[in-house]
């Protein structure tokens, strides 16, 4: 009996790590997700800024 507790616990902390790991991996996926789209978004903005758009005024 005391074998086979240890065993399932074993077992419950491999799932839990397990599970730990594919959370981490779909949050950084879905960070990934969110860089890239806001990289594709500053690249559209700098393409389409006028060229005098990011020229600072002698006050900065």
């Amino acid at each position: 009996m005391k074998v086979q507790l240890q065993q399932t616990l074993q077992l419950m902390r491999e799932r839990k790590d397990a599970i730990d790991v594919e959370a981490a991996r779909v949050i950084c996926a879905g960070v990934h997700t969110i860089i890239d789209s806001v990289r594709v978004q500053v690249e559209h903005a700098l393409i389409d800024a006028p060229p005098t758009a990011f020229i600072p005024s002698k006050g900065i």
